[in-house]
């Protein structure tokens, strides 16, 4: 098996996941070549992930590339079928982060659209202070188009979700530790690890202004339809290791119990 090391590492402040149906052959361009979109229930989904992080590290550095990074990206989910079992994963797309140090460290994972936006990003309630009562709150805007007009995405929580109280869609979306990406024409498969953390499910999404600009034109106007489930995560340590060969991964996933309840 190869000698895989860490390449990416970061103390992730807040995540926003707001999850959508999406027609399989809108994203095929995406899926890794050996991969197909993979279906929940018949259906196919697509997320678009608002993420703050915080002492980002990784490419075998000792010391933090950025002290606080955000990010904007389009998750598409995949599957192979392998001798080991079901390889399940995620691939990120149409990203965006707010430095070019971030841009550099995460191009292996995220590919070479990751593009450099200003984000500014306001967080409440990440402290450990949030309640049902005062449930946290996660704002990411940018300006957009030569009139910079203010394009948002703000998600606050409703309650907080427990294993058994996450309803199916959640899980779905919550189920792969896996991220693929493309290296010299070939599929490479690196580990994604959290720590646990609390997950709220939305009491209020708001997405307002134009995303075409990150998003492109026919995605941002699927995207634009209800979301079929938002969320948000607390606090959480992340590392992500490799590259694998897919087979690799596979042989490592069919040695671990699978973990609905990482929020990744």
């Amino acid at each position: 098996m190869s000698s895989a090391k860490t390449i990416f590492s970061a103390g992730r402040l807040s995540l926003a996941s707001l999850n959508f149906q999406a027609d399989p052959a809108l994203i095929q361009s995406w899926v890794p070549s050996g991969f197909n979109p993979e279906l929940h229930n018949g259906d196919c989904y697509a997320s678009l992930v608002c993420v703050s992080l915080k002492n980002v590290g990784g490419r075998g550095l000792p010391f933090p590339i950025c002290f606080r990074l955000g990010a904007i990206y389009l998750r598409v989910y995949v599957s192979q079928e392998t001798s080991h079992g079901t390889l399940r994963g995620f691939r990120q797309v149409r990203s965006a982060v707010t430095s070019e140090r971030g841009r550099w460290l995460l191009r292996p994972l995220f590919g070479d659209d990751l593009k450099v936006m200003r984000i500014h990003q306001t967080l409440t309630g990440f402290d450990g202070t949030a309640s049902e009562e005062n449930p946290p709150s996660a704002e990411f805007s940018w300006k957009t188009g030569p009139e910079k007009s203010i394009s948002k995405i703000k998600v606050t929580g409703r309650q907080r979700m427990t294993l058994g109280r996450r309803d199916s869609k959640v899980g779905f979306i919550l189920d792969h530790s896996w991220l693929f990406a493309e290296h010299e024409g070939k599929t490479v498969a690196y580990e994604y690890k959290n720590a646990p953390a609390t997950i709220w499910n939305a009491g209020q999404v708001i997405v307002q202004g134009d995303t075409s600009e990150l998003l492109g034109t026919k995605l941002a106007k699927v995207l634009g339809r209800k979301p079929a489930s938002v969320f948000l995560v607390e606090p959480s340590v992340i590392t992500c290791s490799g590259p694998y060969t897919p087979e690799e991964a596979a042989q490592l996933q069919a040695k671990k119990p699978r973990n609905a309840g990482a929020a990744n």
